[in-house]
C-alpha cells in the first residue's frame, strides 16, 4: 500500500455569478466548464479545489447588482476559512 500525499495546494475559487440564464456570463453557462476544471485540477495536480458560486437571482435593478457584489465581500470576511489561496472569478468582466 502506498501512501496519499497530502493536497499540494488548498485553492478556493469564488466565482460572483448570475445565477438565472440572462447573460452568456450567467451560471448555467459558465458553471459546467468551472466545475469540470476544478475536477481537473483535484485529479491531475493533487490541489484541495473548493468552487463557490456567488450571486442571486435579484439581478435586474442596479440595488439588486449592488447587492449582490457585497456577497463576495461578506463570504471573503465571514465564510472563507483563510486555509490556502482564493481566487476571485468574475466571468464576463
Amino acid at each position: 500500500m502506498g501512501s496519499v500525499n497530502p493536497p499540494a495546494l488548498n485553492l478556493t475559487i469564488v466565482s460572483y455569478i448570475l445565477l438565472p440564464p440572462v447573460l452568456l456570463s450567467s451560471r448555467p453557462f459558465n458553471g459546467p466548464a468551472l466545475d469540470l476544471g476544478a475536477e481537473r485540477l483535484r485529479t491531475v495536480h493533487n490541489f484541495n479545489v473548493t468552487l463557490k458560486y456567488i450571486g442571486s437571482f435579484n439581478w435586474s435593478t442596479v440595488d439588486g447588482m449592488v447587492e449582490n457584489t457585497y456577497l463576495v465581500s461578506r463570504y471573503f470576511a465571514q465564510e472563507w476559512d483563510r486555509n490556502g489561496v482564493v481566487v476571485l472569478h468574475a466571468p464576463g468582466m
